[in-house]
């Protein structure tokens, strides 16, 4: 209850709907206040010029003169000008807010404002790859992902309105634990030949290898996993991986709004790894690692996280891995979600510079200010009404550079990246290649011993 010591606030309530004003009015004296009734517009507004009141209640929809127009009689008034001025009324379009806020009104509605599809088009929702370059370039620090992101949490988990291309992958991380629906049984299949050890065999490995959906399921980045393996068998790394035991980190459901899918996988995901206890798990997929590394730790699971750039670059610095030399002139595309997110800018640069002869140029657009490859948030299995696809920019603005090889970290660039490469006419003039393939290619090894 609002306490008033020296004396009462006095509101005006101008309403034409006799039950409303009532119920207005009791509920109002309920906290103390000083509630004057009007129900005539025309009257209320020779109150308005006369007398002095804390705060004013309009309804929108008065006969003779609107709400819109007794709050300009306000601000018009001499003895009313700095009153609060609340406009009541059941229309929640962008039109009417405007409106009442242009009449120098605050905003009071009988029922809430349904921002989505009334104020924000489900297609401008579902266009954002939660990269965060809105964000980092905003120069009063405005939050927009996490909201963006809420509001498809409604959408998805209360309304059930979603892209109905996320049917599909919402239902293979719920049954198979990846948004492929490939099975279960074959998520260690991209290591066949490599000899590595599953966690329940080697459970002392001091480092987890987390191989991640699209490293496990898709045939292109498999080669990015087996690269990555290769380099850290080359160097001598003790580690191991956990098969069928790794599922989805849930990634893809939380930004794209289901909630509740994202914490069925990450509950699991946490329950495993405090059971294997690893010292260090080193993830392929940026994403993976965002997820492994930062919001795991809501519920109960803390690790030390590496993504594989920063661990190779390890390796490279502590001479584990010898680079031989290459003529390429190559342009390095920042994930966002190991750039913006995660603040790693420096280390697969290094790795890239320790390579002997490679030229390396930078994009207009990089670290901080890269400009995304368009799938995140689940993008690769929706795609949002765009003029022309990110990707597409991405790989001219490479072009541009003078770059004729574009090297990346992440699974999901590497899908778009190649994708574009063909749209943008480049092929034979580009490549896209992965910074652990592009290691594993130039790194030394010995020479096997005649028989």
């Amino acid at each position: 209850m609002i306490q008033n010591d020296e004396k009462s606030l006095r509101i005006l309530v101008v309403e034409d709907d006799l039950p409303t004003l009532e119920l207005m009015q009791e509920v109002l004296s309920s906290f103390g206040l000083d509630v004057v009734t009007e129900s005539d517009s025309e009257k209320a507004s020779e109150r308005i010029s006369h007398e002095k009141f804390d705060g004013i209640f309009l309804d929108l929809m008065m006969p003779k003169l609107t709400g819109f127009q007794l709050a300009r009689e306000v601000r018009l008034s001499q003895r009313n000008r700095s009153t609060t001025i609340i406009i009541v009324t059941a229309n929640d379009d962008k039109k009417t807010m405007e409106e009442a806020f242009s009449a120098g009104g605050g905003f009071f509605l009988s029922k809430p404002i349904d921002l989505v599809p009334n104020v924000i088009h489900p297609d401008v929702l579902w266009a954002c790859t939660t990269c965060r370059a809105c964000e980092e370039q905003c120069p009063v620090m405005i939050s927009y992902v996490d909201k963006i992101t809420d509001m498809r949490r409604n959408l998805v988990l209360i309304k059930g309105e979603f892209p109905a291309e996320l049917q599909k992958p919402f239902q293979g991380m719920e049954v198979n634990g990846n948004p492929w629906n490939l099975a279960r049984v074959d998520r260690a299949g991209w290591a066949d030949g490599l000899g590595i050890p599953l966690m329940s065999e080697h459970p002392k490995a001091p480092v987890l290898f987390w191989v991640g959906c699209a490293a496990s399921y898709d045939d292109r980045a498999k080669k990015i996993a087996r690269s990555t393996a290769k380099l850290m068998k080359a160097a001598g790394v003790e580690f191991a991986i956990l098969g069928q035991e790794e599922t989805c980190t849930g990634d893809p459901a939380r930004r794209a709004g289901n909630e509740y899918l994202y914490r069925q996988l990450a509950d699991k995901n946490v329950s495993t790894l405090n059971t294997v206890q690893p010292k260090l798990i080193v993830a392929s997929c940026p994403h993976c690692m965002n997820s492994l590394g930062h919001e795991y730790k809501q519920i109960g699971g803390d690790y030390k996280v590496m993504h594989h750039t920063e661990y190779l670059e390890t390796l490279v610095a502590n001479k584990k891995l010898t680079p031989t030399p290459s003529e390429a002139t190559i342009t390095y595309h920042d994930p966002c979600y190991l750039g913006r997110h995660n603040q790693v800018y420096d280390e697969p640069r290094n790795v890239l510079d320790a390579i002997p002869g490679l030229k390396r140029v930078e994009m207009d657009r990089s670290r901080d200010r890269s400009f995304c490859c368009g799938g995140g948030g689940l993008m690769l299995f929706y795609e949002p009404k765009e003029e022309q696809r990110m990707g597409v920019k991405r790989v001219q603005m490479a072009a541009e550079a003078g770059a004729n090889v574009m090297v990346t970290a992440c699974p999901f660039c590497m899908v778009n990246i190649e994708d574009a490469i063909k749209v943008a006419g480049l092929e034979g003039k580009m490549t896209a290649i992965d910074l652990a393939e592009l290691a594993d290619q130039q790194i030394a090894r010995e020479a096997p011993e005649a028989a």
